[in-house]
């Protein structure tokens, strides 16, 4: 897809509350995992796949932060069939932590590599499109209280 056909793309969402809403929905998918091990990593996992397609594209993290996973060409809410594409890889590094030694020196260096490109995406791209967001053909939307330009502000009702 070149740019052109992304131009009618609606406005994408602050990248600050992007990162905020996934970290939410991580500490919630360790949390789980703590919380009611074995079973909670299961669980954690599950969240983590499918989390963008809940609620109408909302996962909790994105939920509290005003935000939601859409498609761009038409404005549908995310499914579960997107969710599980835009975050597999990421799902796949929360999974390689439970590895016994190995796992979370995979997971900081590949972490690392996917937490740089991601940021560097979010940030650079027009759109705001990470690789998730390529790989689903989702653009994540909406005014969150966190603003990069402004600091902190209040959302507005929806």
């Amino acid at each position: 897809m070149t740019e052109t056909d992304r131009q009618h793309y609606p406005e994408p969402a602050d990248p600050v509350a992007r990162i905020a809403a996934k970290v939410i929905d991580l500490l919630l998918a360790a949390l789980v995992s703590r919380l009611v091990p074995p079973i909670g990593i299961l669980l954690g996992l599950v969240y983590l796949l499918v989390g963008d397609g809940m609620d109408g594209g909302r996962s909790i993290g994105k939920r509290l932060l005003g935000l939601r996973t859409v498609h761009p060409d038409t404005g549908d809410a995310g499914t579960v069939r997107q969710s599980i594409l835009r975050n597999a890889h990421l799902a796949l590094l929360y999974a390689l932590m439970f590895i016994p030694l190995l796992g979370p020196i995979l997971v900081t260096i590949l972490g690392a590599f996917v937490l740089a490109v991601e940021i560097y995406a979010i940030f650079n791209d027009r759109h705001g499109l990470r690789m998730g967001d390529l790989f689903a053909d989702t653009i994540v939307v909406g005014h969150a209280w966190v603003r990069l330009e402004s600091g902190l502000k209040n959302s507005p009702s929806t």
